[in-house]
């Protein structure tokens, strides 16, 4: 179950060194924090309130503020309501906000090799999939982002893409997504 919900927190939920809240009431570091004055770190991203990573990253902040006693809380924004993945990951390298979700295409800017996350068949099963993602090499890789000013804490698989050999008519896909 600990990996389901850390897997749940996407392909790229990222988070900066330079952890800043928003809003002058809140503890400017763990330390200071109390259940009274909370450390409060703004998470930004651009999907729905009904997307299973949304849900995830819900389940996320009550663990974060169960688990902290109330001392850390975690205020997210989904919907796009602080902008773009972009702007979400200008905002976090500039420390207005503390955590964001992006997708690999975005981080790709930063470093070619999340290009790869794109590519077809690069697994040969989900069981290899979770033994590269969670080796220390990729572990390595996630942290190399630091002096671009993020680093990326976990990946989330929302959803196994399905490639085949085999032609599929228009007809039976429209069917399948009828019914």
């Amino acid at each position: 179950m600990k990996k389901y919900i850390a897997v749940l927190l996407t392909v790229t939920l990222i988070c900066s060194f330079g952890l800043t809240g928003c809003g002058t009431d809140s503890a400017s570091n763990s330390k200071e924090a109390t259940a009274e004055n909370p450390m409060v770190l703004t998470l930004a991203h651009g999907l729905s309130e009904s997307h299973t990573v949304h849900i995830a990253m819900l389940q996320f902040a009550e663990e974060v503020k169960q688990k902290t006693n109330g001392r850390i809380i975690i205020k997210i924004f989904p919907n796009g309501q602080l902008g773009s993945e972009t702007e979400n990951l200008e905002q976090l390298q500039a420390g207005v906000i503390a955590m964001t979700k992006v997708s690999a295409p975005g981080l790709a800017t930063y470093n070619d090799a999340y290009n790869t996350f794109g590519l077809p068949y690069i697994f040969s099963n989900i069981d290899e999939f979770y033994k590269i993602m969670d080796s220390d090499k990729m572990q390595d890789f996630f942290l190399s982002s630091e002096d671009d000013g993020f680093v990326t804490l976990t990946y989330f698989l929302h959803q196994a893409p399905v490639h085949s050999t085999q032609k599929i008519s228009l007809y039976v896909s429209q069917r399948i997504l009828k019914e």
